[in-house]
């Protein structure tokens, strides 16, 4: 059996099979066509690592970034994920075992495959991608293998968190939000430190940092994977877009040790940062825009790559919160 079906940029097969009572699937996701881009990567390596790790029922998982592969087990089943697209389950129960199994996968997967632009997914709703800034990406209106129709509605990504609580999952979203307010409290605390020029005890606000960015990613994937309807599930993907942009100033934070840097500059950016995220929560659009300009003013002159890093997370926010999303 092959099921060959073409939506946009993204198309899929399906084959299924049994083996020795047990049913093996394998499907193959495409960028463009089957006969298009060969050899191409598509997922992206350390996005498609970091979504299966947040999986929290994994009897065990083993995923290489750089041989791009991935063996995770469960419930007696063993998947196999391939950087190239290729995903193989094995030894499920039945072929609605196999597909259900899939589609979970799929959704796990869904923020590493490719927007149009060619960049993954979570990186275009996370508003770094200049291209897909004021546009809808093909990929997040159709999580892989389903077949659903086109969704003619939209919102901001800043209408986010009030949409939500109208979706049976919405404690999910919140708790992955309340999660990642905990993460900006660090944020913030470190960020005193840093107008200090005081680098003590960095490294232990860091994993205190990590331990709230983790608990925020697997309440967010759980939303993903169990929202009922695709294209609200597709609200989980604005979430990991956010926490991209919030590690990237955790990230940046913790560069700024090794670098010689002036308080104002640093000053300027991190209020940027936390500005935009403040504004993300209250669906302020008006100052998503202010953000935006108050961005560009900060780029008129010279800074570290540090301090630019988070001062741009802010601006990403920003257009993260005024950028269209299917519903």
């Amino acid at each position: 059996m092959n099921e060959d079906t073409g939506r946009s940029k993204i198309t899929f097969q399906i084959h299924p099979c049994t083996e020795d009572g047990f049913v093996t699937i394998e499907a193959k996701l495409y960028l463009g066509s089957p006969f298009g881009r060969p050899g191409e990567d598509f997922f992206d390596t350390k996005q498609m690592c970091s979504a299966l790790r947040r999986i929290w029922f994994f009897d065990s998982l083993r995923c290489s970034e750089e041989m791009g592969y991935a063996l995770a087990q469960w419930e007696g089943k063993r998947i196999h994920v391939f950087k190239g697209g290729k995903i193989i389950i094995r030894r499920a129960k039945d072929n609605e075992d196999a597909r259900k199994t899939l589609v979970i996968v799929g959704r796990t997967l869904w923020g590493s495959i490719p927007c149009s632009c060619g960049r993954p997914l979570v990186q275009c709703a996370s508003g770094d991608c200049d291209e897909c800034s004021d546009k809808v990406c093909e990929s997040h209106a159709f999580p892989p293998f389903v077949e659903i129709p086109g969704s003619s509605s939209q919102i901001k990504g800043g209408e986010a968190l009030e949409f939500v609580k109208g979706i049976a999952t919405k404690d999910h979203y919140q708790n992955a939000f309340n999660k990642l307010g905990e993460f900006v409290s660090v944020l913030k605390e470190i960020d005193k430190k840093m107008v200090n020029k005081d680098f003590s005890d960095l490294d232990a606000l860091i994993e205190s940092a990590e331990e709230s960015m983790e608990e925020a990613c697997a309440s967010g994937t759980r939303f993903i994977i169990e929202t009922p309807k695709d294209h609200h599930a597709a609200m989980g993907i604005i979430f990991l877009g956010m926490a991209e942009d919030l590690w990237t100033i955790m990230d940046a934070m913790h560069l700024m040790k090794n670098i010689s840097f002036e308080v104002e500059e640093y000053k300027i950016a991190s209020e940027l940062a936390f500005d935009s995220y403040e504004a993300f929560l209250r669906n302020d659009q008006a100052k998503a825009g202010e953000i935006k300009n108050r961005f560009k003013e900060f780029m008129r002159e010279k800074h570290p790559n540090p301090v630019i890093e988070i001062a741009r997370a802010g601006y990403h926010i920003a257009r993260m919160m005024t950028k269209p999303f299917p519903v």
